[in-house]
C-alpha cells in the first residue's frame, strides 16, 4: 500500500521479478479491505496514506489477529514515529529512501521465517491429530450389549485432544459400571490424565467393585501423580439388574439426572473430588445412593461444559435447560444424548466451543 504511484509500481515490478504475487493498492481503506479478505503472506505499508494511514491499518489487522508480517515504509525518520509504528505491531520499518534490493531481501527472509514457524505449526498440529484419533478409538467406540439396558455415550472436545472421559466396565454376576469424568483444563496434559484414568477404570477387579470403589480406586492411583492445580471430577454407576438396583456415587461432579415418569430429579451423593488436596480425606467424604431401577427410568451424566456453554449474550446453557430436554420424550438413548449436543451446537451459535462436552444416556428397558 503506498500512495507515491511511481513507487507503488517500481515496488510491484521488483517484487513480482522475485517470483512474488503482488496485490497494489494507493488508499488506505481500500488496502485494509484488500488485505483482509485476501489475507497475504506479507504487508508492506506507507504510514502516509489517502483514507487510513498505515499506523492505523497495521494497529487494525493485528488487532483482528492478522498473523502475517507488516513492514512499514515512511520518510518520518525520529524515533519517535519509528518506535510508534512498532507500537502498532509493525514486525519492521524501512526508512525512505531505500534500496529495492533491500526490501527484497528483507520480504525474502520475513518469509523464510514465516516458512519455518508454519513448518513447525503444522508439524505439531499433525501431532496432535494423531493423539485425537488415539484418544478417540480408546473411548468406547460402542456400549456393551447388556440384555434391559440401552446405553450411549459420545464426547466431543473443545481442542485437538480433550480432558473429558467416559467407560464401561463389564463386572460380576452382569453387573455394569458407567464412568464419566473431567479433569481441571484441556489439551494435552489434560489428555494424558485421560488416558491413565482408563488404565485405572478398565484394571479394576470385578467381584467387590462398587459406584464408590470405582472413584476410590481412582484417588488411590492418581491422586499422587497430579500436579498440586489438577483435580478430576467424577460420578460413577453400577448397574445390577438381577437386583433391579442401581448404585450411584459422586466425586464433585455435576449431578447425574434421572427421568422417571413424568419428573426429572438430580442425584448427587456426596464427595470432593479426585486429587492431592483429596488425599487423606477422599472416602470419608464419599458417600453412595442406592435406588430400586424402573422400566423406562432414564439416567444422563454430562460434564459441565454443557452447562457452561455461552450463547452469544453471554448466557450459559445451564441445567435446567438440560432437564427440560430430558423430561422430553426419547425413543431411545442416543436420540436423548445427540439432542442435548445439537441443543447446545444451535444455543451457541457462532460462539466457539470453550470445554470438551461429554455425555452418556443409560435407559433402563
Amino acid at each position: 500500500m503506498e500512495d507515491d504511484r511511481v513507487l507503488l509500481l517500481g515496488l510491484k515490478n521488483h517484487l513480482e521479478a522475485a517470483g512474488y504475487d503482488v496485490l497494489a493498492e494507493s488508499d488506505g481503506t481500500r488496502g485494509l479491505r484488500a488485505a483482509r479478505r485476501q489475507e497475504p503472506d506479507l504487508v508492506i505499508l506507507d504510514v502516509m496514506l489517502p483514507g487510513i494511514d498505515g499506523f492505523e491499518i497495521c494497529s487494525r489487522l493485528k488487532q483482528g489477529g492478522f498473523q502475517s508480517p507488516v513492514f512499514l515504509l515512511t520518510s518520518l525518520t525520529d524515533e519517535h514515529s519509528r518506535l510508534g509504528g512498532l507500537g502498532f505491531g509493525a514486525d519492521d520499518y524501512i526508512p525512505k529512501p531505500f534500496s529495492a534490493q533491500e526490501l527484497v531481501l528483507r520480504v525474502r527472509n520475513a518469509l523464510s521465517r514465516t516458512d519455518r514457524v508454519l513448518g513447525k505449526a503444522k508439524s505439531l498440529d499433525d501431532e496432535l491429530r494423531k493423539a485425537r484419533e488415539i484418544q478417540v478409538r480408546s473411548l468406547p467406540g460402542r456400549a456393551p450389549k447388556i440384555t434391559g439396558l440401552d446405553i450411549f455415550g459420545v464426547s466431543v472436545p473443545a481442542t485437538h485432544v480433550g480432558g473429558d472421559y467416559f467407560d464401561y466396565v463389564k463386572l460380576d454376576r452382569g453387573r455394569l459400571g458407567v464412568l464419566i469424568a473431567d479433569v481441571a483444563g484441556k489439551g494435552m496434559p489434560a489428555a494424558l490424565v485421560v488416558q491413565k484414568m482408563q488404565g485405572i477404570v478398565q484394571s479394576t477387579k470385578s467381584r467387590e467393585t462398587t459406584s464408590a470403589s470405582l472413584l476410590a480406586k481412582l484417588q488411590e492411583n492418581l491422586a499422587a501423580t497430579l500436579p498440586p492445580e489438577l483435580f478430576v471430577t467424577a460420578a460413577s454407576m453400577v448397574f445390577d439388574l438381577r437386583l433391579r438396583q442401581v448404585q450411584i456415587s459422586n466425586a464433585g461432579h455435576v449431578p447425574v439426572l434421572l427421568k422417571r415418569g413424568g419428573s426429572v430429579r438430580t442425584i448427587k451423593p456426596n464427595g470432593i473430588w479426585v486429587g492431592p488436596a483429596s488425599v487423606g480425606i477422599f472416602e470419608k467424604h464419599l458417600e453412595m445412593a442406592n435406588l430400586d431401577l424402573k422400566k423406562n427410568d432414564v439416567f444422563l451424566m454430562i460434564t459441565d461444559g454443557a452447562l457452561e456453554a455461552n450463547d452469544e449474550k453471554g448466557r450459559e446453557f445451564g441445567l435446567s435447560k438440560i432437564r427440560k430436554l430430558l423430561a422430553l420424550r426419547h425413543d431411545n438413548a442416543k436420540r436423548l444424548v445427540k439432542r442435548c449436543l445439537d441443543e447446545i451446537s444451535e444455543f451457541s451459535g457462532s460462539v466457539a466451543q470453550a470445554d470438551d462436552i461429554t455425555a452418556v444416556a443409560v435407559r433402563i428397558l
